[in-house]
C-alpha cells in the first residue's frame, strides 16, 4: 500500500522480469535504476532459472483457488478466513441455544410429561445451554478437548461431594461437631486451591468449581430439602448425563453444517507461514547478494517475521487440537505427524533467516563480495524459489 514492496535489489529482480527471454545471465535491454546507481549485480537482477522462470516464487496452491460454497460467501468467507469462522460458530451458537432454551420457556403443559421428569432428575436442566456455551470452540477438536475436561471437572465435584456425605450423612447439621466442621471446610478449600493450581483444563476448572460450589453449600446448610422424590439428597447422576448431553450438542453444532476441523485449519496457516518466511527470506538474499548495503525499509521484514510467527503459534495450536479429531484413523493421525515435521522446518527455517540477518547487518559489501556473490547468486535463487515450491506443496499432502 506504499508503493514500495521491499529492498532496492527484489524491486529491480522484480520489474526485471526475473530473467531474459533467451534464459541467458544477462539482462537484455537497457538497465534498471537500481543497476545503474550500482546497487546491484546483473546476476543479482537476473538470475538463470529453468524453463518456468517466468511462473511466480510463491505460487498460489490449489486449495486457495477453490471456489467458496453459497454459506462461506454468505459470511464473507472469500474476503477473511478469521472472520467468516467466527461469524458461522456464532449464528451456529445462537441458533442451537435459542433450541435449547426453548423447552425452559415453554409452558409445562406444552412439554411431555417424560420431559418434565429428566427435568426433576437432573437430566436436562438451565445449565445445560450454559455448559454447551463453555464447551463450544472454533474447531471440533478443541470442542473436543473441552467436552473431555468438562466432563472429568464436573465428574471430580460429583464424586468428592458424595464422599462428604458418604463421610457425614446428610450433611452438616446443627449438632454436627465444630471441629468436622473445620475440616471439612479446610478439606474443600485445600481441594479448590490443588484444582485452581494444577495443570486442569480452563473448561474442567469452571465445570469443577460451580458444580462443587453448589453442592457443598448444600452440604453445609442445616435445612437442606432440595431432594427428588425417593432419592438422597445430594448430587444426582443426572448431573453428568447434563453435562453429557451439553458436550454432545456442542460436537454436533461444530460438525453440521460444515465440519470446524483443526488439521483443515493447520494447514491454511502453515500456508501462510511459508508465504510469509519465503518472501522474507528473498528479501535478505536479495539485499545480501547485493554489491551495496542499500537504505531499504525493513518493516516490511518485520512484519513478514510477526506474521510468521503468529501463523507458527496458530500451528501449534491446531494441532494439539487435531489430536482429538478422530486420531484413531490411521490417516488422520498421518496428517497431523506430517504437518508436525512442517511445523519443526519452519522453525528451524525462522531461526537461519535471523541468522542470516545479523550477518547482512555486518556484511562489508567490499569487491571480494561482489566477485563471490555474482558466482552464487545464480544458485541462492534457485534454493529460495524451490524450497518455497516443496514446502508449499508439503500444505496440501
Amino acid at each position: 500500500g506504499s508503493g514500495s514492496l521491499g529492498p532496492p535489489t527484489l524491486q529491480a529482480g522484480l520489474s526485471s522480469g526475473v530473467g531474459s527471454a533467451g534464459g541467458s545471465n544477462m539482462p537484455q535491454g537497457p538497465l534498471s535504476h537500481a543497476q545503474a546507481r550500482g546497487l546491484v549485480p546483473h546476476h543479482a537482477i537476473a538470475p538463470p532459472l529453468r524453463e518456468d522462470h517466468h511462473a511466480p516464487l510463491i505460487e498460489e496452491s490449489s486449495t486457495a483457488k477453490k471456489q467458496h460454497s453459497l454459506l462461506g460467501r454468505f459470511f464473507l468467507r472469500q474476503y477473511s478466513e478469521a472472520f467468516a469462522d467466527r461469524a458461522e460458530l456464532a449464528c451456529r451458537a445462537a441458533v442451537c441455544v435459542v433450541a435449547m432454551a426453548a423447552p425452559l420457556v415453554l409452558p409445562p403443559d406444552a412439554l411431555p410429561e417424560k420431559f418434565a421428569l429428566w427435568q426433576a432428575k437432573g437430566y436436562y436442566t438451565k445449565n445445560t445451554p450454559l455448559m454447551f456455551l463453555y464447551i463450544l470452540d472454533l474447531t471440533l477438536g478443541q470442542t473436543m478437548a473441552n467436552a473431555l475436561s468438562g466432563l472429568f471437572g464436573s465428574s471430580v465435584a460429583f464424586g468428592v461431594s458424595k464422599l462428604l456425605l458418604f463421610a457425614i450423612p446428610g450433611g452438616v447439621m446443627m449438632d454436627t461437631a465444630w471441629y468436622l466442621v473445620g475440616a471439612v471446610c479446610i478439606l474443600a478449600a485445600l481441594l479448590v486451591w490443588g484444582v485452581l493450581w494444577l495443570n486442569f483444563g480452563m473448561t474442567g476448572r469452571i465445570f469443577f468449581l460451580f458444580t462443587f460450589a453448589f453442592h457443598f453449600m448444600d452440604f453445609l446448610n442445616p435445612s437442606m430439602t432440595d431432594c427428588y422424590v425417593g432419592e438422597t439428597c445430594g448430587p444426582r447422576y443426572g448431573e453428568l448425563a447434563s453435562a453429557g448431553i451439553a458436550a454432545l450438542l456442542a460436537v454436533l453444532c461444530t460438525v453440521f453444517p460444515t465440519p470446524f476441523v483443526a488439521s483443515r485449519k493447520a494447514r491454511a496457516s502453515a500456508r501462510e507461514g511459508v508465504a510469509s518466511l519465503s518472501r522474507a527470506w528473498m528479501d535478505l538474499a536479495s539485499h545480501f547478494c547485493g554489491n551495496h548495503q542499500p537504505d531499504y525499509r525493513q518493516e516490511r521484514l518485520v512484519a513478514d517475521l510477526r506474521k510468521a510467527q503468529q501463523m507458527l503459534e496458530q500451528l501449534d495450536s491446531y494441532l494439539v487440537h487435531a489430536y482429538y479429531e478422530f486420531s484413531c484413523l490411521r490417516s488422520v493421525r498421518n496428517v497431523r505427524d506430517f504437518l508436525t515435521r512442517v511445523r519443526r522446518t519452519l522453525g528451524e527455517s525462522t531461526d537461519r533467516l535471523l541468522c542470516v540477518w545479523n550477518t547482512c547487518m555486518q556484511e562489508a559489501y567490499g569487491q571480494a563480495h561482489l566477485e563471490s556473490i555474482t558466482r552464487l547468486w545464480p544458485d541462492v535463487h534457485r534454493v529460495l524459489a524451490e524450497s518455497n515450491r516443496l514446502l508449499l506443496h508439503s500444505t496440501d499432502i
